[in-house]
């Protein structure tokens, strides 16, 4: 036999006066909301912060980028111009690497907080249009840890000006171009300058 709505109402009631009338009393709520905006000065605060602190240490990194392609930039191009008129290549692009990475060791990159390795690629090592220097450094992506995390992003600069031929060896092509042999040209390096006459041919 299915009971009746007035005998639902009754159970219900019955339920609610052993229980104590827990669900009929009214639920308290805190009304006091000091120190709220307290908290949300807090909050947004630290989250202002720490973007300001991290778009301050981007813009740091980027001057530093910006100085150390400069740097770059003037090594390989002491490395495209450098010769010292010797007969033997490989010599003279020894001397050519010596030489850029002195001009590089001038700019103290250390002194703005960059400790940078600069190799020299050489037409040798490879292709001899990608003839240059590059520069490696490492910068943390932020100064707090908190935000932004603690690791660090490599930074590469790349300046492939390429190789000037040395004077040895655009005076030995002259000469076998104008003598057709390449064995009176091989021993001239005291002889680098040649006057090459028109005869109007």
């Amino acid at each position: 036999m299915k009971p009746d709505f007035k005998d639902q109402i009754m159970a219900l009631e019955a339920m609610i006066a052993t229980q104590g009338g827990f669900s009929l009393e009214k639920i308290r709520t805190l009304n006091n909301e000091s120190g709220q905006s307290a908290i949300e000065f807090i909050l947004t605060f630290a989250v202002g912060l720490g973007i300001v602190f991290l778009v301050s240490i981007q813009g740091l990194n980027v001057t530093k980028g910006y100085f150390a392609q400069y740097v770059n930039f003037m090594v390989s191009r002491t490395y495209l111009v450098d010769d010292r008129g010797v007969n033997v290549e490989q010599t003279m692009l020894r001397q050519a690497e010596q030489r850029a990475l002195q001009v590089g060791e001038r700019y103290d990159l250390r002194a703005v907080g960059i400790d940078a390795q600069i190799n020299i690629i050489s037409p040798t090592d490879g292709r001899g249009l990608y003839a240059g220097s590059v520069i490696e450094f490492s910068e943390p992506i932020s100064a707090l840890p908190i935000i932004g995390g603690s690791s660090e992003v490599n930074l590469y600069g790349e300046s492939f000006l390429g190789r000037e031929p040395f004077r040895i060896t655009c005076y030995q092509q002259t000469c076998l171009a104008m003598t057709g042999s390449g064995a009176i040209c091989q021993n001239s390096g005291d002889n680098l300058d040649m006057v090459v006459y028109d005869n109007g041919c």
